[in-house]
């Protein structure tokens, strides 16, 4: 009987905990995979809040694909930026270590809504038509105004030609929306009358589609006081090239360079009373185009003065350049470069009535590139360049007055050439070899301004005539020998 209750006991007990067994299964949370997305904005760039709602998983996989992140292992992921427009799938992965599945969410970023379209001139005098491309994106509805032109206005994407009859200024205005949100733009142009509009017959053409330079700005802090530099210059002295930033008329301080660009850790550093200096001033970089050097300048009394010079690469070639005007002249002064280059470019768009570009103290360009597009500009508008008496234009200077479609040098006008520096291995000019490319910028040039071969022969002419320290001052037979004049 005691061995019967026993196995009984024993049958109760293996029934128990089957049942307890079946229990645990029925009352478990089964695996659900959901979540919900918040996009925080219809257009590029948007961000995507995620809320997570799956229950019952213990590991999560995610997929943002196209996103930052593009994946991530968290139960509840971090915001994910998106910067472009386009179709997007969210995925997620769940599993319980039993089973695993997945869901999706796809959602849709339109492009961010900007405005822009450029003009084409048929004709700088009236009559004229005007061709429009338009650079717009993510816009759904747009509308175009053509006061004084006809048709006067339009509300298709891409509008036809507009005519316009008249001399006058116009403005082609855009207003584009998406819906949400509306932004305008408007281009304005000139249309002249037939008739010169100088008594010098001089027909100034409206420069349309360029681009400004691009100008920063250099600091020099001494002390702890901040000043800015008004130019920056490049010098030589005993084998060491330096960038010599003008803080004053005569005050600068000088960096090492070499190959024109800052390289390397360190620097070597002075100021212009040749007291104070450094030798291992280090440098860093928040960019391509800025560097910062930082440091102690020392003397031989064992003063010292900190010092730091902010250098945004891209204020290098700006220039000193000051254009005045006075009717219908208008007179530059100081170094030129990307500043001279914008200031064309205004004087074209807002003095309609200035035909002729006096140089009167030109001491030469800072940048010889953009010297060039600038003297471009010039060719291109149609202006005459003029050499008063006391006119004094060498180098860079010389490269501008060129340009003039007409060219005017009066007697007593002082003209400097040299040698430019330095080539891809320190060379100057000179002492490259007239068949190397790197004369090519200023050959083709010359060639442009004065004609083949006579802008070539010119060319070689004034690297020859002095070193790049040095100034050579043309003579008279020279100037007409070089057909620099045109009357």
């Amino acid at each position: 009987m005691i061995k019967k209750t026993i196995k009984l006991l024993a049958f109760s007990i293996i029934l128990i905990v089957t049942a307890c067994s079946k229990d645990k299964n029925i009352d478990a949370d089964p695996l659900t995979v959901d979540f919900n997305i918040s996009v925080s904005s219809d257009f590029a760039p948007a961000e995507v809040t995620i809320t997570n709602n799956t229950t019952a998983a213990t590991s999560y996989n995610w997929s943002f694909t196209g996103g930052t992140p593009e994946s991530s292992t968290d139960q509840n992921p971090s915001t994910v930026s998106y910067s472009s427009a386009g179709e997007y799938t969210i995925s997620l992965e769940a599993s319980n270590g039993t089973e695993t599945k997945t869901s999706s969410k796809i959602f849709s970023i339109g492009e961010p809504l900007t405005v822009d379209f450029d003009i084409s001139v048929s004709s700088d005098f009236a009559p004229a038509e005007v061709t429009i491309t338009n650079n717009s994106s993510g816009a759904t509805s747009y509308n175009w105004s053509f006061t004084g032109g006809t048709p006067e206005s339009s509300t298709d994407q891409n509008p036809s030609t507009v005519s316009y009859t008249v001399a006058g200024e116009y403005t082609i205005n855009l207003e584009v929306s998406n819906g949400t949100e509306t932004k305008t733009t408007s281009k304005t142009f000139v249309l002249n009358t037939n008739e010169a509009p100088s008594s010098n017959n001089n027909q100034i053409k409206l420069l349309t589609g360029k681009t400004p330079q691009e100008i920063g700005e250099s600091f020099v802090t001494i002390n702890g006081e901040q000043i800015a530099v008004i130019s920056i210059d490049m010098d030589e002295d005993d084998g060491i090239n330096y960038i010599v930033f003008y803080i004053g008329e005569d005050e600068f301080v000088a960096i090492s360079y070499e190959d024109e660009e800052i390289n390397g850790e360190y620097v070597i550093a002075e100021l212009s009373d040749g007291s104070f200096s450094a030798n291992n001033l280090p440098i860093t970089s928040s960019s391509e185009d800025i560097f910062e050097i930082t440091g102690s300048l020392e003397a031989e009394n064992s003063n010292s003065k900190s010092l730091t010079v902010l250098f945004d690469v891209t204020s290098l070639g700006g220039g000193s350049s000051t254009i005045s005007i006075n009717g219908d002249i208008a007179t530059i002064n100081g170094d030129l470069g990307s500043v001279t280059y914008n200031q064309i470019l205004d004087l074209n768009a807002n003095n309609r009535n200035v035909h002729t570009i006096v140089l009167e103290d030109v001491p030469g360009s800072v940048n010889d590139e953009v010297n060039v597009e600038t003297g471009r500009l010039i060719r291109e508008a149609g202006y005459t360049t003029e050499l008063k008496s006391d006119s004094e234009v060498f180098s860079g200077g010389v490269d501008l007055f060129c340009s003039g479609v007409k060219r005017i040098i009066a007697d007593g006008a002082t003209i400097g050439v040299h040698s430019w520096c330095c080539g891809s291995n320190g060379e100057q000019a000179s002492d490259i070899p007239e068949n190397d490319s790197q004369h090519n910028i200023q050959i083709n040039y010359f060639n442009e301004m004065l004609g083949e071969p006579n802008g070539r022969n010119f060319y070689f002419f004034t690297i020859n005539a002095a070193s790049f320290n040095d100034i050579y001052y043309m003579t008279n037979s020279e100037i007409e020998q070089y057909q620099l004049a045109t009357e």
